[in-house]
Parts: C-alpha cells; structure tokens; sequence
C-alpha cells in the first residue's frame, strides 16, 4: 500500500518538475475550467427556474471558474513569458501590471484616476526604473567612491 503511495507521489513529481510539466497541469486545469464554465451553461439551461440550481450549485460552480480560469491564463502566459524573454525581463513587466490595469480601465471603461493612483503609478515607474537602470548606477557610484577615498563607507 505504501509502494503504492510512493509510486503516485514520483509520478506526479515527475510530472510537475519534467520540462514542460507545469505548462502541462496548467493547460489541464484550463481544460477543466473550461469544462467546468460548459457544464455551468448546459446545466443553466436544464433547469432554470430550479431553486437548487440557483441558490447552491450555480454560484459554486462560478467560484469553480473564477478561481481556475484567470489563474491558469495568467500562469500559462507567465511560464511561456519566461521561457521566450527570460525571468527578469518578465518580473519588470509584471511589476508594471498594475499601470497597465489602470491605464485600461480608464481608456475603456472611463474610470476617474485618484490622485492615489497617480501616486502609485509613479512609485511603480520609479521603483522598474532604479532596477533597469541598476546595473550603470551601481557603475557611477563606485566611480564617485574612488573620487573619495579617504570617506569609509
């Protein structure tokens, strides 16, 4: 029974480490999502005035497709940004998700911009640009360190 145990944990460690594994599990949770969200419409239209339907299984199954659909797009879409352009340049630009977020919701669904999102947007923009710009700022403070060599740092 333990054999048995140990063998399903290799295999599905096999599976979620192999090379392409977790693109793998998220295009399946995909499928699943998307079966699930099928299912909701079919079933939607079986029994649409059935008070069991409406009050419990309909809102689970919309929490079954809000909690898998969004999260495999976003990881699919990750795993594949990070194996065509690298990790770092795909965490700067998942760092500026929330501008683009913004950005969206005000060109197409005509939001107001607070003065607290400009804030933020500016922190964010300034944060991705001292990281980008890292490396030749690192490069200027050590030559303003030799300008001055009797300071200890």
């Amino acid at each position: 029974m333990i054999n048995m145990f140990r063998r399903f944990g290799e295999s599905v460690r096999k599976f979620m480490y192999g090379r392409y594994g977790s693109d793998q599990l998220n295009i399946v949770l995909l499928v699943a999502a998307i079966a699930v969200s099928l299912t909701n419409s079919f079933l939607s239209l079986i029994f649409r005035n059935s008070f069991v339907y409406i009050r419990i299984l309909n809102p689970i199954l919309y929490l079954l497709m809000l909690a898998l659909l969004p999260t495999m797009l976003s990881l699919i879409c990750t795993t594949r940004a990070i194996s065509y352009i690298g990790s770092t340049p795909t965490a700067i630009l998942g760092a500026l998700e929330p501008v683009t977020a913004i950005f969206f919701g005000i060109t197409l669904f005509c939001e107001t911009l607070t003065p607290r999102e400009v804030m933020g947007i500016t922190i964010i923009i300034a944060s991705v640009t001292i990281v980008v710009a890292g490396g030749s700022l690192s490069a200027t403070l050590t030559r303003v360190r030799k300008m001055f060599p009797r300071l200890k740092h």
